[in-house]
């Protein structure tokens, strides 16, 4: 999996690098070095190559990698997302991820069919992780992600602060795990703790300050 984004070679660059099965991230993030060229609003040269090559796209929103501008610009040119994914942290839990149902309705206004969003955020990656998961076939294990849509006026946010609204939007009404409906209350410590860290680079140790608090 490849970040880009501000990255010291051009996207078409660094794509002519990638393998099938390499991954983009942050790709509809709309700043320079992404798929949507930032100044002139066109899809990268040879994105379509690259996927026909076997190269996958996905978001991660994050706190700086979703932009409305530039997923709607992919979305016309008929270059949807492989994965739809939040890198959601503690940087933008609190906006403008906020969840990860938050992040599907926003592909949702921008006009995608509903089931192809659920593919692309269960199915999808969970076959490229080499997952049995994602799936209710008859079998599987019972992980099931309950959503329900909520008909009422949401603002829906984008990394750079440009805000649409929309009518609808996407709550997590449960969560079942191996068969088992979960408490959020339940979830975990919500108290801060150190986790030890460690770098494959240099070898240097440190400590980060970590929460236990989940979220949906």
């Amino acid at each position: 999996m490849v970040h880009v984004a501000r990255t010291p070679e051009s996207f078409d660059e660094l794509l002519a690098q990638l393998r099938p099965g390499d991954v983009i991230t942050h790709a509809y993030s709309g700043q320079p070095g992404a798929l949507v060229h930032h100044q002139t609003h066109e899809l990268a040269g040879g994105a379509r190559a690259a996927r026909e090559h076997g190269v996958l796209f996905d978001i991660g929103h994050g706190q700086g990698s979703f932009g409305w501008q530039a997923a709607a610009v992919a979305l016309d040119a008929g270059f949807p997302p492989d994965f739809i994914s939040t890198d959601l942290h503690r940087g933008n839990i609190d906006g403008p991820v906020y969840d990860f149902p938050l992040t599907l309705t926003k592909f949702w206004k921008l006009g995608m069919a509903l089931p192809d969003i659920v593919r692309r955020s269960t199915l999808a990656p969970a076959r490229r992780l080499g997952l049995q998961v994602g799936t209710l076939s008859v079998g599987a294990e019972a992980d099931i992600a309950v959503l329900e849509v909520v008909e009422a006026p949401v603002e829906l946010t984008d990394s750079y602060g440009v805000t649409r609204q929309w009518d609808r939007r996407l709550r997590a009404s449960a969560t079942i795990r191996a068969g088992r409906r979960l408490d959020p209350a339940a979830l975990g410590p919500r108290s801060h703790h150190p986790v030890p860290l460690r770098s494959t680079l240099t070898g240097k140790t440190g400590v980060a300050a970590g929460s236990g608090e989940s979220s949906a």
